[in-house]
């Protein structure tokens, strides 16, 4: 025995912190390919709360745009992985996934807010930097340490404490991945997970964003990087860690 949990034997579910425009799409389909369709989408256009989908614990794998500290509340024992993201890089997906014209559709339109909707149609006439410097909170929001803000213990406060976002990832994370390099990524969860699956590149159900040549300005630069303090601290140590694991993956293959 290996010590490391079996994805058809799981004695307790695997949480996704799906952190938007970390790949996390195309990963969340991989994972239900592996332990079949048992699986829900708890956040967050269904309504409820964490307590009321997690915490009734039938299914084997939960996904979704919420927070860890979310789970921590309810007491909700799981595997928890997550994928993290250069900052810069993440929010310009999330800019070009909001110029995409198909995030209007009626069945997203149906599942949004009225000011969630007239920020993405006010996005969709913005260039980048404008995207960067809005003070539109339901813009800017998206882009501001988001991913400490989905890792931290509490991320509410005001203002909000996301210092810890990193010893919660290194401790109570089983996994995590970073989309810069996903080969390796896939890989570790392959080992970290007794007989996961081979990743194969999906061919549909990916949201992929349209191609979009990003400029900014020294102030759109500085605010980018002011916003997203907490989020560049947490990328680069989890970069760190992410490799000395990768090594001891291939230290352990090898043996």
């Amino acid at each position: 025995m290996s010590g490391r949990p079996d994805i058809h034997h799981l004695d307790k579910p695997i949480v996704f912190v799906h952190i938007e425009k970390t790949a996390g799409t195309a990963f969340s389909n991989y994972i239900i390919d592996n332990i079949g369709l048992d699986a829900m989408h708890p956040l967050p256009y269904t309504g409820g709360t964490v307590s009321d989908y997690i915490g009734e614990g039938s299914k084997k794998f939960y996904y979704g745009h919420l927070e860890y500290a979310q789970c921590r509340l309810a007491n909700i024992d799981a595997y928890y992985i997550t994928f993290l993201r250069d900052p810069l890089s993440r929010a310009l997906s999330h800019f070009r996934s909001w110029k995409n014209p198909e995030n209007l559709s009626e069945f997203w339109l149906s599942r949004m807010s009225q000011s969630q909707a007239d920020a993405i149609r006010q996005t969709q006439e913005m260039t980048f930097e404008e995207f960067v410097l809005t003070e539109n909170y339901m813009i800017y929001g998206h882009f501001n340490n988001l991913m400490a803000r989905r890792i931290a213990a509490n991320p509410w406060g005001d203002p909000p404490y996301l210092w810890d976002a990193f010893d919660i990832l290194s401790t109570e994370f089983t996994y995590f991945g970073i989309v810069d390099q996903f080969k390796q990524s896939t890989d570790l969860f392959e080992h970290c997970f007794e007989h996961a699956k081979p990743y194969a590149i999906p061919d549909k159900d990916a949201n992929i964003s349209l191609p979009y040549e990003a400029r900014l300005n020294a102030k759109a630069t500085q605010r980018l990087h002011d916003l997203n303090e907490h989020d560049f601290n947490l990328y680069n140590a989890a970069k760190e860690l992410f490799g000395q694991r990768y090594r001891r993956m291939i230290e352990e293959r090898d043996a």
